[in-house]
């Protein structure tokens, strides 16, 4: 029998009147949190032991919004903290605690998606307890894919920098349906890595392909190794197990990558080279 994928939403709770640090906290952790006086057998343990392998979980902030989604990989990785001593004035709130594969997040609380948002334009309710299920399998995927091809949701964790090594243009399969929720689309992170040690071996630099910006030229030591892979064709495009060669890949900087995203269909690499090359415009006739 397959097992039907189980919506929650999840609210992360404040901390000291915020919500920022704490976020970024849960996010580096991989966790989500409950209070609920923090005891043994308490609340906050039945409703984070009463989730489930493959379980979806959306992070909520009150009177923020939707941060993006997670998934549950290990129902017994429960545990009840107790760190007295910790430095950390984190580990000292909500302490039943329960790992969480973190996919598609905002790490800014202030680009959360806010509840008129979550109401008007996915028909969801926002949720008023700290977990709350949803029922509406159409309406929840819509805000999953819309975590998934919002630039102001990337994949958790951030993409490293690149590494030594020599590789060739094998490629590899991206695309693949996983049986987690509808039809989730899935990266190869391994292929991005292995197009930036393609480059730095072959150039000795990461320069962005359409501005040529190059982020050792500026921050230094801290800039080796760091840019951004672009995947020329969108994943919408990619059919069942498709092979994506390095080729498809293109090295660019932050800014050049956002605006390649602005339009749909997606700027080409020569387009937005193009838009650069006509300036510099008149800022009076942008606003």
């Amino acid at each position: 029998m397959t097992k039907v994928t189980r919506f929650f939403w999840h609210n992360i709770g404040r901390y000291k009147e915020g919500y920022q640090g704490w976020w970024r906290y849960l996010l580096q952790k991989g966790q989500i949190a409950a209070g609920f006086g923090n005891k043994p057998g308490g609340l906050g343990e039945r409703k984070l032991r009463a989730y489930q392998i493959g379980d979806v979980v959306i992070a909520y902030a009150s009177k923020y919004g939707a941060l993006g989604y997670g998934i549950i990989r290990n129902p017994s990785s429960y545990v009840l903290l107790s760190n007295k001593k910790s430095k950390n004035e984190f580990d000292q709130y909500h302490l039943h605690r329960l790992d969480i594969s973190w996919e598609y997040v905002t790490q800014s609380i202030g680009d959360a998606i806010n509840s008129k948002v979550i109401r008007n334009k996915f028909g969801l309710k926002y949720p008023r307890q700290t977990k709350e299920t949803i029922s509406s399998l159409e309406k929840v995927n819509k805000l999953i894919n819309h975590f998934k091809e919002s630039e102001k949701f990337p994949h958790w964790p951030p993409e490293d920098g690149g590494e030594e090594g020599e590789h060739e243009d094998e490629g590899a399969r991206e695309g693949e349906s996983l049986r987690i929720f509808l039809l989730h689309r899935k990266r190869d992170r391994e292929l991005a890595k292995r197009k930036k040690q393609e480059v730095l071996q072959k150039t000795g630099a990461l320069a962005c392909e359409v501005c040529d910006f190059n982020f050792v030229e500026v921050y230094g030591k801290l800039g080796y190794g760091f840019a951004e892979c672009h995947h020329t064709i969108p994943l919408a495009k990619l059919k069942e197990n498709q092979l994506t060669k390095l080729s498809d890949l293109a090295i660019v900087c932050s800014n050049c990558h956002r605006m390649l995203h602005k339009r749909d269909p997606l700027l080409s690499i020569d387009e937005l080279r193009n838009i650069i090359n006509t300036g510099p415009f008149d800022l009076a006739l942008a606003y």
